[in-house]
């Protein structure tokens, strides 16, 4: 049994997935038909069981052995845990204490958004990079960094294996975005939603189809990408497009509000 599954996951770690991509497929674990997601993310692939009697999830950046394998399926690996955990790294400082992070939320129209709810955002000492926190159920679920230097690759990093967007902001009208920042541009006068790229992950579903209005407003260049969205997200809720000018981050409130016709 633990070849036959460390057989199968070579077979996942050859998939040909574009980043930012999805894929179901039948999990190696459980046996469960198409509940095995597999996403493209940072060159990496990401797995994450959605049958509630295995929520298997890893991905292939770790070295996993026959044995560790076969640990998931006995539910005694940490990774197969069914509530998601997320411990701040110690080198996390508030963002207020970064005048670094501070003057990026300005320059991008964030301020606002940041006020909402101050102790969603830091900044990492170690990697130079503005942080937003990923917050489910109440719960701080991951986290992404935005570069502050135009130098520094990769642009967005993701310090969580849990698949989540960004949400930020009030109200039962949610704007569905690429990038946590152009959320929190957002939030001032509607919800924010950060699909952290351009693909609608299934178990985003659930959390979306509660919104009573969707509007996507992916950026220009992904215009294909939102009327495939908006199309998916029809079926549930009230859902329209944005054909925007530019990325909502530079966009002051009056303005963002004209690009989406808010208001």
């Amino acid at each position: 049994m633990q070849s036959g599954l460390y057989n199968q996951l070579q077979r996942i770690k050859e998939l040909d997935l574009d980043e930012g991509t999805n894929k179901r497929i039948d999990c190696i674990f459980c046996g469960h038909t198409k509940t095995l997601s597999i996403t493209k993310r940072r060159g990496f692939l990401l797995w994450n069981c959605f049958s509630a009697s295995c929520k298997a999830k890893g991905n292939t950046e770790e070295d996993l052995t026959a044995e560790d394998l076969s640990k998931i399926v006995s539910n005694t690996f940490d990774i197969n845990d069914e509530k998601t955990s997320f411990v701040l790294p110690e080198y996390f400082i508030k963002a207020n204490r970064s005048k670094k992070t501070m003057n990026y939320l300005e320059k991008f129209n964030c301020f606002e958004g940041y006020l909402l709810d101050k102790d969603r955002f830091y900044y990492d000492v170690k990697m130079h990079r503005a942080v937003f926190t990923i917050v489910h159920e109440g719960e701080v679920v991951g986290a992404v960094g935005r570069a502050l230097n135009s130098k520094q690759q990769p642009k967005w990093y993701r310090y969580d294996n849990a698949a989540y967007p960004f949400i930020i902001g009030n109200g039962t009208t949610g704007v569905i975005v690429e990038d946590a920042t152009s959320a929190t541009t957002v939030a001032s006068f509607c919800t924010g939603i950060a699909l952290l790229g351009t693909s609608l992950l299934d178990n985003y579903m659930d959390i979306l189809k509660q919104y009573e209005t969707l509007i996507v407003a992916l950026d220009p260049d992904a215009y294909a990408k939102s009327f495939d969205i908006q199309k998916t997200l029809s079926v549930y809720t009230n859902c329209r497009i944005a054909l925007i000018k530019n990325d909502l981050k530079y966009f002051n409130k009056e303005q963002a509000m004209n690009e989406l016709q808010i208001g």
